[in-house]
């Protein structure tokens, strides 16, 4: 009877630990800052650097169709994204978007490469 309870025990702390361990790690990706770069273009991205007003952001390739999400810290100075997108072919796109300040606590951009090789960027709160 004893080992029964002990076990019960320890599955109810194991249940517990996994819990906060999910809550945590869910809480972090909806507080921390996003980029999103989607490719809706009919090129593979090789590349691309997100500069922020104190620190870099580098994306590897992203096929066509597929997107890709990094997060970043939330203390920057004041300022743009610049944004250099480099295609597979050697096509090279650079642009500046959107405003960044610091401790923006759950915000996100999304850069999207369109069909057009053109690129849209919105900013979006994401809670």
């Amino acid at each position: 009877m004893k080992g029964r309870r002990t076990l019960v025990w320890v599955g109810g702390i194991v249940i517990v630990a996994v819990a906060l361990a999910l809550l945590t790690y869910f809480s972090v990706r909806l507080l921390m800052p996003e980029i999103v770069v989607a490719n809706q273009g009919q090129r593979q991205i090789d590349e691309v650097v997100v500069t922020l007003p104190s620190s870099r952001v580098v994306f590897g390739s992203i096929a066509s169709g597929q997107q890709s999400t990094i997060y970043y810290d939330a203390e920057q100075a004041d300022g743009t994204y610049q944004i250099v997108i480099s295609l597979a072919d050697g096509t090279s796109i650079s642009t500046d978007c959107g405003y960044v300040t610091n401790s923006e606590v759950g915000k996100g951009l999304r850069i999207t490469l369109s069909p057009e090789f053109s690129v849209q960027c919105q900013e979006y709160q994401k809670f």
